[in-house]
């Protein structure tokens, strides 16, 4: 329970002086951005002799003191420029609970389907941060965590994609 404690406490603090303070504090999450890395999977043999196939990204995985609130995937399609986001504190609604940002996590894997082999695929992960985009993730698959900040999927290269998208949001 301390250690509990004292993550809140330190969350508060770190986000406190990340943000300045200010008089609307109840509109800033501190998000554990950077937490993860993307590491990239092998790609598997072809079996049928008709090529290879993606695998489904990893199970995420949240923080140990967190318990799971929901969970859930998508395939998202993106053409060359288009994005897809996702709202963490919207699919906790849904789910039928108020995130409270000091405690939340939304932890997501993911894995480029088509073209597979990726070979070429510019693919990353932004948030928005004092108006402007943040990359915390990219390449063709991985895993990442976000506290209550939007995050968006985007595809940054010439040809059309498809991604796996697991996630898992987290709470105290």
């Amino acid at each position: 329970m301390r250690a509990i404690l004292l993550l809140l406490a330190l969350s508060t603090l770190a986000q406190t002086i990340a943000c300045g303070g200010g008089d609307n504090d109840s509109q800033v999450s501190f998000s554990p951005v950077g937490t993860k890395t993307s590491s990239l999977t092998a790609t598997p043999a072809p079996t049928d002799g008709s090529g290879a196939t993606a695998p489904d990204p990893i199970d995420p995985t949240l923080d140990q003191e967190l318990h799971e609130i929901t969970n859930g995937n998508q395939a998202i399609d993106l053409a060359p420029g288009e994005t897809f986001t996702f709202d963490p504190q919207a699919l906790a609604t849904d789910a039928g609970t108020t995130p409270v940002c000091a405690n939340f996590q939304f932890d997501f894997s993911w894995q480029v389907q088509h073209p597979f082999p990726p070979d070429g695929v510019n693919f990353q992960w932004e948030i928005q941060r004092n108006g402007a985009p943040v990359k915390v993730a990219e390449g063709p698959n991985g895993e990442q965590s976000v506290g209550c900040d939007t995050v968006e999927a985007a595809n940054k290269g010439d040809g059309p994609i498809t991604v796996t998208v697991k996630y898992k949001i987290g709470g105290l």
